[in-house]
């Protein structure tokens, strides 16, 4: 898209909102085409708070992740992202 959404207000409300609780890594390996990349798979823990709209907004781009996946390579399968819900 053309369209630039960069808006240096709205990050910080989401750095403010995001709070990073927990992380589970495990080194692993990606096979492709033969060859073997060194990566990694794993859990993060995330407590959103703030206004609701901000919550709205950071759960929507969460969501987005699953769809898009992170990171450069993830169109070949790296990066791929699963929400679930933690209540409590």
């Amino acid at each position: 898209s053309e369209q630039n959404m960069y808006d240096e207000d709205t990050l910080e409300q989401l750095e403010i909102t995001v709070i990073l609780q927990g992380t589970d890594f495990k080194d692993t390996l990606f096979p492709l085409e033969g060859v073997v990349i060194p990566s990694f798979k794993g859990n993060i823990s995330v407590r959103i708070h703030g206004s609701d709209t901000m919550s709205r907004y950071a759960r929507l781009l969460l969501s987005f992740g699953e769809y898009s996946g992170v990171g450069i390579k993830s169109s070949i399968g790296m990066g791929a992202v699963k929400l679930g819900r933690m209540e409590g």
